[in-house]
């Protein structure tokens, strides 16, 4: 019981030497003007005043490179049946088509020579697996319309079941 309570007052009075070392070194920093704005204190004889120099200088703020927030959106609807049936001429007219419209898009709102950062698609169909299947093939019909625009651009396929089949939805996220 005896040796428990040294150790207890040992460690007592290190805590104390602490706090008392700790308000020491405030008094002491406080006592030698650290912490003084300059030209607030008052200056001693033969002490000249500090000389300050200002440089005027312009900064032109840089927007950082990143996604905008908001999507340029937008639909197409292509014949479900056509797109995922056999090759022929039928199927080859309507892919097409479908990147004529996809193009037309891009060019009535402007953004031809804009880059995107990522898009996506809702690819409509009651199956959820269908529906992944045509926006991942409409990805690739985006691609084909418009290479330069998805150059390094991730795309993602969605399943969506609000609407009548073969209908893409696009959500296109520009870089600023």
């Amino acid at each position: 019981m005896r040796q428990q309570r040294e150790h207890t007052d040992v460690v007592s009075l290190a805590g104390w030497l602490f706090a008392d070392l700790l308000l020491a070194l405030v008094v002491v920093t406080l006592a030698s003007g650290a912490g003084r704005s300059p030209g607030s204190g008052s200056e001693g004889a033969g002490d000249e005043p500090e000389r300050v120099t200002t440089t005027e200088t312009t900064t032109t703020t840089v927007q950082p490179e990143g996604v905008e927030p908001t999507p340029f959106t937008f639909e197409v609807a292509g014949d479900y049946g056509v797109l995922t049936g056999p090759d022929g001429p039928a199927k080859d007219a309507e892919r097409e088509r479908v990147i004529g419209e996809i193009r037309s898009n891009f060019e009535a709102a402007g953004v031809t020579t804009r880059r995107v950062g990522f898009v996506l698609t809702f690819g409509v169909h009651a199956s959820p697996g269908e529906g992944t299947a045509l926006a991942r093939l409409y990805n690739d019909l985006l691609r084909a319309a418009q290479p330069q625009m998805f150059e390094g651009a991730t795309m993602r396929d969605f399943w969506s079941s609000a609407g009548p089949t073969g209908v893409a939805r696009f959500e296109v996220y520009f870089m600023r």
